[in-house]
């Protein structure tokens, strides 16, 4: 049941809960507000449904809509927040930014969340920054259901994107949504509408002042400027605040100080000093952060508004006291005149001093809390490029990391001095969680304490960002408060950096991830490097920063308590003793944290530098491979000119004994009888070759042979009338061609190959090295290359962990075995974990089918019938080696070389060097059979299986491999699994991995290089 009414002057909805009876008073506002929440979050209904939450950033923005838009009467503020979007690579980014908030309208959000219309949800994301996030409770769904319409049409009104030719919107497709991007915050909905939000355009308001410092802070009695004859300048500007404001609160004859507290130091300020020419006649002027690039040019170019700096008071290498007047450009009409004091000290403090004389057409007597809120923010904004100006290049980086790369929009603690404040109030009416404390919520942040410290209406506020100090009496006591005002910003800072280091933490996190991953990702160690480069530059301005504080901390006064009453009371309102002790224990945690980032940090060193250097080889392997490849390339290429011009050679000669056969057959009689009759004048009148080749066929069969023919001609038709004669002849001489030919490539090198499979395979190292003693191995002792020093003499002093043996011999077996002659083979041993680290073969490179040269009678069955079968199929063969490509005759090749790792691992099997049940009861998988590099991209080589116990076998001479090759076992077929459950490298595997497997998986890398 809800009724509607006014109450104090506000139109009320009163609502009764039918659960237990109890009635519920809201202002209109915060009814639209809660059915603006409705829109995006609600709670579910079921189980099924999920929940659904409105983060804060978001609901701030649609509120601000709401304002401007006139449907929710709520004063707003530009307000410093932190805020988080996600780019499009993935990372999140952290920005600082001031944007219009209402505090009047989180005060109704908490209204309802006391009253159970809402539910909060405190949350933390990836950068420690904590938000809250609502939705509307069951409850509030049943107040929602009797709101009245017009109230639904107000909040519709400004939610809804409404479009000319729709009558009513869309309620999904047409439902404004907050989208955050790098450069803004945007308005989106379904159907493609876009458009920016003025949530973070601050409002510039149009003020004159006079540049203000405590006596306290001034070493010298040069007066300041006074710009009160200036104030009407103020009311001529233009005023850019959206709608009217609510005014709970007039402030008189207004003194604003900002404080901030910066690693300073007595080198910094003496650069300082010297930068501003302290000392001399005329010392101060123009002042730029810019950077001079081109000194050797004639003129110089800078950006538009800079600061004029005149030099007041110091005390050396103690404080520095300046007025700065700032002329940056502003928006068209706006007239401001900035003019303001510096303060500077060694122990890190700054304090901004700005006496207000008028905002807008308001003198310093009527000073409202909502322009001097915006007033406050430009002062900030410009104060900080002022800094800006005056900072060195290492503070500057200092604030950057601290501040998270938005040092512009820093927030300072704001202390303002009035001399009294309408209405007057005591301490207990600026905390009632209504207009008064909203209006101090926008300038002082959240209200902590609030003290009456006079009988004349003097009272301290103090707030999370600022503090208000109401009567003149009061500054009597500025050393109090300026001392508050040091520990305030000083702990604000230290807030600052506590949070930028928990982004390291998570950084280093992230650092050691990607060092972990090293072996799965090929790029992951160029990642760990940028981050471990990134990670060194922020530490060393953590630690420096740290240092600085520790200092501040020092350098702390805590004031001495006064004799009078108000003094006292000053004193115990600000506590300065407890929060100094605080800061002590603050600064001492915030010690431990950055030194134990700093130990990570170093630890993670050496780690990284190993994988640079495995990479670094790696990388180096991979590109003489690479090298090695194509020389390989131009070497088939080679092979198969050289075949072109070999088939060409033999055609050739073909051609020749088919012409030679011409003339030593019965064609050559037939010629002779022919040239013979010429020449005895007998018949004819002259040579005649075309009745020579008629003669040819008839003749061939004549049997009868004159003498007077030549003899060569008799011996022609006699040898003619054998069978297959000319063939036997043809291969007669071609196998002397070829002999010949054989013995003249026989001359040339042999090229060889080298492939290098890198384990990490337990052994049993006993049975091992029996095994490397029997082949008579040659020992050589190599270091990690993980574990080199920077130079030899390190090498020298510094113990090794980590040292590998190298054996190299030539196995035995015959020529069977091992496709031919046997490989020289190289393998590393780590002698402290017992551990096959590395296997090379060192081979001579031959054909896949040279190991058939073994056979008996193979090599003259290849001589008399293959060859000359290969010859008449020349063609045909020259366009299939055309078809098939050189990657694929470089893949048999990488095939063999597999199957020749295979049959050394087999042999090492059959020895039982992989037999650990008697070293290790039990082996752990992820530990024992880790692959230690991936040279080549082979994801099935990531998780290799334990080796398990195997029977030893008989070891096998050339009868029984041939045996085997016959029975058609596996281990013979390049290309097939492997007995490890491996295939070939770049292959697939073609079999599923045998149970009875003996060693693990591999990752190979293999490199060919011809003699």
């Amino acid at each position: 049941m809800a009724e509607e009414g006014r109450t104090h002057g506000q139109n009320v909805m009163v609502w009764v809960d039918k659960k237990d009876g109890k009635e519920y008073r809201l202002s209109f506002e915060h009814a639209k507000l809660l059915y603006m929440v409705s829109f995006y979050a609600v709670s579910s209904k079921n189980e099924d449904q999920p929940e659904t939450w409105m983060r804060e950033l978001p609901l701030n923005v649609m509120m601000y809509e709401g304002i401007v838009a006139g449907k929710l009467d709520f004063d707003y503020a530009p307000i410093s927040r932190l805020f988080s979007y996600v780019e499009e690579g993935g990372g999140t980014v952290v920005k600082r930014r001031f944007l219009n908030f209402s505090e009047e309208g989180m005060s109704a959000i908490e209204d309802l969340r006391e009253q159970e219309f809402l539910l909060g949800l405190k949350l933390t994301n990836h950068d420690d920054i904590t938000m809250t996030a609502v939705q509307v409770s069951h409850k509030g769904r049943e107040l929602l259901a009797q709101l009245a319409p017009m109230l639904r049409l107000e909040v519709e009104e400004f939610v809804y994107h409404h479009r000319k030719y729709a009558s009513n919107p869309h309620p999904k497709k047409d439902l404004k949504n907050v989208l955050i991007t790098p450069d803004d915050i945007l308005l989106v909905t379904l159907n493609g509408y876009e458009a920016p939000s003025g949530v973070s355009e601050t409002e510039d308001v149009s003020y004159v002042t006079s540049p203000f410092l405590p006596w306290l802070l001034r070493r010298g009695d040069l007066a300041m400027s006074d710009n009160a004859d200036r104030a009407w300048e103020s009311g001529k500007g233009v005023n850019q605040v959206k709608g009217d404001l609510s005014e709970s609160i007039i402030l008189s004859q207004v003194y604003v100080m900002l404080c901030e507290w910066l690693p300073v130091g007595p080198n910094q300020l003496n650069s300082l000093m010297n930068r501003m020419g302290a000392g001399r006649r005329y010392a101060g002027g123009l002042m730029t952060s810019a950077v001079d690039r081109e000194p050797d040019r004639q003129s110089l170019v800078t950006r538009p508004g800079l600061t004029k700096i005149r030099f007041l008071d110091f005390a050396w290498l103690d404080a520095v006291n300046v007025e700065a007047e700032i002329v940056f450009p502003e928006a068209e009409g706006v007239k401001q005149v900035e003019h303001v004091g510096i303060h500077i000290s060694v122990d890190g403090n700054v304090c901004f001093g700005a006496r207000v004389e008028a905002i807008l057409d308001r003198l310093a007597d009527d000073v409202s809390m909502d322009l001097m809120c915006r007033m406050l923010v430009d002062l900030e904004q410009d104060s900080s490029q002022i800094l800006d100006d005056l900072l060195s290049p290492t503070q500057r980086a200092v604030l950057d990391i601290v501040y998270r790369s938005n040092p512009a929009d820093r927030t300072k603690f704001r202390a303002i001095f009035c001399d009294k404040a309408e209405p007057v109030l005591t301490s207990s009416n600026y905390m009632d969680h209504g207009e008064y404390e909203n209006e101090l919520r926008q300038v002082l942040g959240s209200i902590r304490e609030a003290h009456d410290v006079g009988s004349k209406g003097e009272v301290i506020v103090l707030g999370s960002t600022g503090a208000l100090i109401i009567g003149h009496a009061i500054r009597k006591f500025d050393k109090l408060v300026l001392a508050y005002c040091n520990t305030a910003s000083l702990s604000q800072f230290q807030s600052h950096l506590f949070t930028r280091t928990l982004k390291t933490v998570k950084d280093l996190q992230l650092l050691k991830d990607t060092c972990n991953l090293s072996h799965q990702d090929p790029r992951s160690v160029d990642k760990a490097r940028q981050l471990q480069d990134a990670l060194s530059k922020e530490l060393g301005f953590l630690n420096q920063a740290l240092e600085s504080v520790v200092d501040g901390v020092r350098g702390l006064i805590i004031p001495a308590l006064p004799s009078d009453e108000m003094g006292r009371n000053v004193h115990q309102a600000l506590n300065i003793k407890l929060r100094v002790q605080g800061l002590d224990k603050m600064s001492s945690d915030l010690r431990k944290l950055i030194r134990g980032c700093t130990g990570t940090f170093e630890a993670l060193g050496p780690v990284l530098k190993s994988l640079q250097v495995i990479q670094e080889a790696s990388d180096g392997e991979a590109m003489v491979s690479a090298t090695q490849k194509l020389v390989q390339i131009a070497t088939a290429t080679k092979v198969e000119s050289a075949s072109y011009r070999v088939m060409v050679s033999v055609l050739a000669a073909a051609f020749a004994l088919i012409m030679g056969d011409s003339l030593i057959s019965a064609r050559a009689k037939a010629l002779d009888q022919i040239v013979t009759e010429n020449v005895n004048g007998t018949g004819g009148t002259g040579f005649d070759l075309a009745a020579a080749t008629n003669l040819g066929s008839s003749l061939a069969s004549n049997t009868t042979v004159d003498e007077s023919t030549w003899p060569l001609a008799q011996w022609a038709v006699a040898l003619d009338q054998i069978p297959i004669f000319s063939i036997l002849l043809h291969l007669i001489i071609m196998g002397i061609g070829l002999y010949i030919l054989s013995k003249v490539l026989a001359n040339k090198p042999i090229p060889t190959r080298d492939c290098v499979y890198l384990l990490a395979t337990p052994v049993f190292l006993p049975r091992l090295m029996d095994y490397l003693t029997g082949q008579k191995a040659q020992e050589g002792v190599s270091r990690d290359l993980a574990h080199r020093g920077d130079n030899i003499s390190d090498m020298k002093r510094e113990k090794r962990d980590l040292v590998l043996k190298t054996f190299k011999f030539t196995p035995e077996g015959g020529r069977l075995r091992w496709r031919g002659k046997a490989p020289q083979v190289s393998i590393t041993i780590d002698s402290k974990l017992s551990t096959i680290t590395k296997v090379a073969l060192h081979r001579e490179e031959v054909s896949g089918v040279a190991w058939l040269d073994n056979i008996p009678f193979f090599t003259t069955l290849k001589r008399f019938v293959l060859i000359p079968l290969m010859l008449a199929l020349a063609p045909l063969r020259f366009l299939v080696r055309r078809y098939f490509t050189t990657t694929t005759f470089l893949k048999m090749r990488g095939d063999v070389d597999d199957e020749l790792f295979e049959t050394f691992m087999n042999i090492l099997k059959r020895k039982g060097v992989f037999e650990l049940s008697e070293v290790l009861p039990e082996i752990e998988e992820d530990d024992d059979n880790k692959i230690v590099e991936t040279v080549i991209e082979d994801t099935s080589n990531i998780n290799p299986p334990p080796p398990v116990v195997q029977q030893e076998e008989p070891e096998m001479d050339d009868d029984m491999a041939s045996e085997k090759m016959e029975e058609g076992d596996g281990h013979f077929s390049a290309g097939q699994r492997s007995p490890a459950g491996g295939s070939a490298a770049g292959s697939k595997p073609t079999s599923p991995k045998s149970p009875n497997d003996g060693f693990p998986e591999t990752s190979v890398a293999v490199e060919g290089s011809p003699a």
